[in-house]
């Protein structure tokens, strides 16, 4: 329930995932039973083999991934290295290892035709090698958790495998369509993936644009021997062949984009160049390195594990290359504009992708404009938009002014280890189009706080920290809350200060948190003592400098202890906002009173999502939940 944050709701609707729990570690923990034998003990078998056997951890993740579509021990850094070059698709289980697969059976089928007396008297040659590749693509498939790229490639296999040996006049698009068929009627909750739509959009792009080359070549004009072609020079055929590889992976990704952006928010860039040495890299080097070990594990579990490692030193070669093809400033254009200016950019792709006269191609360019140039929701000067996100027991903070941008904390908690920066922060500030922060405001730099603000620091322009505690080795932008400092910033008013005063002991100031106070221009104010205890409470209670806040934090997540009487009546909110806190909780009812509000005045976050609201000067921002935004899709609960 955060501003550009993955639609959870929608996936777990599409798996039919009714409840969530959690399995506590123990040592009581004790093994009941073995799991039946199945599809999903078989795979982690196949799994733990890999991984016993490869030693690089990534590698093993990568490798039982191509394998058996086990990716859930790949790393975040190699899911973002992968997703920033535009080579996602060659790590799932996707078509193109499916249809590998079976044309590895098929080859091995019609060398073992001729060697068998009965079964040539039965079926011919091509049908029992179409039976033996469908068959086995099938059983690959469900090895490979029957993703829906997997189903459409199955389908594809059988329904042209099937019109082929039928002797029936087909095209590509038709047996894509009873693919198409066939998926939805396996999954009617197919659709709500990313990957069927992203599946078949990139096959139609290529059918489309094998018609549109076929037709033009048809009707083309040849001079020489009547009835026979001239040759063709090797070079010239190298590149042409160079020359349409360029070209399809230039319509794929033009053709996907406003898939990509709609659904991932951005557009691998990169993927232009580092898919034509990746494609074949993977197509025909470390794919069929897995596959051809898996194939014969059964039989050669020695031979097995020597692919598997051959593997290994392939994806060690090629990793460093990703990694700086990723690190590029241009390598992923991140966007997220407007519904409308999505729908202006599938209107233009036939202009862009298919022959047309150079003024509309050029008139299809203009849907790209506000892509490359998405610009941003301008803020009023002397106001300031806030927007508190939804992290749990975290705490993230986004301040923006008219020209300027402030993040108070990085929603990271003990053992998050970036994910909430990841998955929280980093979306949200897409979605706000913020590509660059002022200042960076840390209320403790205990380690997971650090460890956010590392990645931060990695992934956008930062110009400058400040973090409460100790921080020690902290880099050269990072500087102690330890003195009070006051600002302003396009007419809105900026405090920062420790929670203990300087004059107390320079010890207990470097020691303090960080406390951010915020006023706009008409008056309405906000205060962020996120980490403030009931010591510094009191030093603030008694310290000069306005404290008074249209709407507060509550410090530690509500804890009543962190408070007192003097820092409440020093603070007086309108409005109290909690994080850490579910709906009914009995400490709700205890905090309204503590802070002598009515509970409605108290807004947990768990219970609403992330809120947004402006500081202008009417009194009584109006608070206002990401989610209610949201269109009333069937699998998304009601805003409260």
């Amino acid at each position: 329930m955060n501003p550009g944050m993955f639609d959870r709701e929608r996936a777990l609707f599409r798996d039919r995932i009714h409840a969530l729990g959690v399995v506590v570690d123990s040592r009581l923990n004790q093994r009941l039973a073995a799991a039946r034998p199945g599809l999903l003990p078989l795979r982690e078998a196949v799994a733990a083999i890999i991984r016993d056997v490869v030693v690089d951890r990534d590698a093993s993740a990568l490798l039982a991934g191509l394998a058996v579509g086990a990716t859930g021990e790949m790393s975040r850094e190699q899911w973002r290295v992968f997703g920033a070059t535009g080579t996602t698709h060659l790590v799932a289980i996707s078509g193109m290892h499916v249809t590998l697969f079976a044309w590895i059976a098929a080859a091995a089928a019609r060398r073992v035709w001729p060697r068998s007396g009965r079964l040539r008297g039965v079926v011919d040659r091509e049908p029992f090698a179409a039976t033996i590749g469908v068959a086995a693509a099938a059983v690959y498939a469900l090895l490979a958790g029957f993703g829906v790229p997997t189903q459409r490639t199955l389908a594809m296999l059988g329904a042209w495998w099937w019109l082929k040996t039928g002797g029936r006049e087909h095209t590509g698009l038709e047996v894509m369509s009873l693919a198409l068929l066939a998926v939805l009627a396996l999954d009617p909750f197919a659709p709500l993936a990313s990957g069927f739509w992203l599946s078949f959009c990139a096959m139609a792009v290529l059918l489309v644009g094998d018609a549109v080359a076929g037709g033009g070549a048809a009707h083309g004009v040849t001079h020489g021997v009547p009835g026979e072609s001239p040759p063709v020079p090797r070079a010239r055929r190298v590149r042409e062949a160079i020359v349409t590889t360029v070209r399809t992976q230039w319509q794929v990704t033009l053709a996907l984009a406003p898939l990509t952006i709609l659904w991932f928010s951005s557009v691998p860039v990169a993927g232009l160049a580092v898919n034509l040495l990746a494609i074949p890299v993977f197509s025909f080097a470390l794919v069929p390195l897995v596959l051809g070990s898996l194939a014969v594990l059964p039989l050669h579990a020695p031979l097995a594990w020597a692919g598997w490692r051959t593997a290994e030193e392939l994806y060690l070669a090629c990793w460093p290359a990703l990694v700086r093809a990723a690190d590029l400033p241009w390598a992923s254009l991140v966007a997220e504009p407007a519904p409308v200016v999505i729908l202006a950019l599938v209107a233009a792709l036939p202009w862009l992708l298919l022959p047309a006269p150079v003024p509309l191609r050029l008139a299809g360019l203009l849907a790209l404009l506000p892509i490359l140039f998405p610009g941003r929701e301008p803020v009023p000067a002397g106001e300031a938009r806030i927007t508190v996100l939804d992290a749990g027991d975290g705490l993230a903070v986004l301040v923006e002014t008219r020209r300027h941008a402030l993040l108070y904390d990085t929603a990271e908690v003990h053992g998050s280890r970036g994910a909430r920066v990841e998955g929280v922060v980093l979306p949200a500030l897409r979605a706000r189009r913020v590509d660059r922060l002022d200042l960076l405001v840390l209320s403790r730099s205990h380690a997971h706080r650090a460890f956010g603000a590392g990645m931060l620091l990695a992934r956008l322009r930062v110009d400058a920290v400040r973090a409460g505690g100790a921080w020690p080795g902290a880099p050269p932008r990072v500087a102690a809350c330890d003195v009070r400092e006051g600002w302003q910033w396009d007419g809105v008013e900026f405090q920062l200060r420790p929670g203990r005063p300087v004059s107390a002991s320079p010890a207990d100031a470097r020691g303090s948190s960080c406390v951010l106070w915020i006023r706009a221009a008409g008056g309405d104010s906000l205060l962020l003592p996120a980490q403030v205890d009931a010591l510094e409470a009191e030093s603030l209670g008694r310290a000069p400098g306005d404290l008074r806040a249209t709407v507060a934090l509550a410090p530690r997540n509500g804890s009543v202890a962190a408070i007192t009487p003097q820092f409440v009546s020093r603070v007086a909110p309108r409005w109290l906002v909690v994080t850490g806190l579910e709906p009914g909780d009995a400490r709700l009812a205890a905090m309204a009173q503590a802070w002598g509000l009515p509970v409605a005045r108290v807004v947990p976050l768990s219970r609403v999502g992330a809120l947004a609201f402006s500081l202008r000067g009417d009194g009584l921002p109006r608070l206002e939940t990401v989610q209610a935004s949201r269109p009333r899709w069937l699998w998304r609960r009601p805003p409260p």
